[in-house]
């Protein structure tokens, strides 16, 4: 017979056992499925910066400016804006807010600082003159790329010296020159078009007589439109003359044909005219770091003002 206090009491002990026999599976269960979820997060790739490329393809295929602002924010850019890829960039749609946003998130540019046993040494850098270095025989370059690239020193009178330097965004290496005579060495003259730069400042180069070359990039027929082309500006004897690589877009004008518009940080705004019309013109001065790019580019103003007079 079956009693009140029987009736009461609660599950059978083998009853409890089961319970949290089950109850302890549920937990483990949710425990390994949460460290697997908490692995494959941390396992997984973070996205890879945007290359331009990419910054183009999502402009080209409609995607908004401020969407791929946002994009860029949350993932980064590998590049830099220069001038040439601002030009592509404003063609394929970007607008003014998006450029800055891509300048803030542009890694910045390695700084290589060459040092010579003597000054007015030539410096290439991959096969390319890029200036002399000053008189204490120091030279500061902020224009190149990350990676590896070849460094050459040369002065009449001495041996070559050569090194490959790898060079990484924001960061600076520092390399000796050491310049060993070489008397057998016959004198060589700077070849024609090459250009050298004094006081180790590489936007500029001064040639014989009155006549300023500076060093940059041109970008005609409107200020956000149009070719960027690498190249030499030359101011003197009454005459501006600008030499590219591609001689088709070479081009030369009096002094008195050209109005100058302004001056910005290390960039220049001028009007030439040309066959009865005005050809806008904007020259930037790139060989440099930021503060001596700025202080030739205000060379470069002041000596188109005073031709033009």
């Amino acid at each position: 017979m079956t009693t009140s206090s029987d009736s009461t009491r609660g599950p059978s002990a083998p009853n409890q056992r089961r319970t949290m026999t089950t109850l302890g599976i549920a937990a483990v269960t949710w425990l390994l499925c949460a460290s697997m979820v908490l692995v494959s997060a941390q396992t997984q790739p973070s996205p890879k910066p945007f290359t331009k490329d990419d910054v183009v393809k999502l402009l080209t295929g409609n995607v908004p400016a401020k969407r791929v602002e946002t994009l860029a924010r949350e993932r980064g850019i590998d590049f830099q804006i220069t001038p040439e890829t601002e030009s592509e960039l404003r063609q394929a749609g970007a607008t003014d807010p998006l450029l800055a946003a891509l300048r803030d998130l542009a890694p910045k540019p390695p700084t290589l600082v060459v040092t010579t046993t003597s000054g007015g040494a030539q410096v290439f850098v991959d096969d390319e003159l890029i200036a002399r270095t000053s008189a204490e025989g120091r030279l500061k370059i902020s224009t190149l790329t990350a990676g590896r690239h070849k460094l050459r020193v040369s002065l009449d009178g001495y041996r070559d010296y050569e090194k490959n330097v790898d060079l990484a965004a924001g960061k600076t290496v520092e390399t000796s020159a050491v310049l060993e005579p070489n008397t057998q060495r016959p004198s060589r003259s700077t070849p024609s078009g090459e250009l050298a730069a004094t006081g180790g400042d590489a936007s500029r180069a001064s040639p014989p007589g009155n006549t300023l070359t500076f060093v940059g990039s041109l970008r005609g027929h409107s200020l956000y439109t149009g070719p960027t082309l690498p190249g030499t500006m030359t101011v003197g004897s009454g005459k501006l003359q600008f030499s590219c690589k591609d001689n088709k877009h070479s081009f030369a004008a009096d002094l008195k044909d050209v109005v100058v518009l302004s001056h910005y940080k290390s960039s220049v705004e001028f009007e030439v005219r040309m066959s009865n019309k005005k050809v806008h013109h904007t020259f930037w001065i790139q060989m440099g770091d930021q503060d001596s790019n700025e202080r030739t580019a205000k060379e470069l103003y002041d000596a188109l003002r005073a031709g033009a007079k």
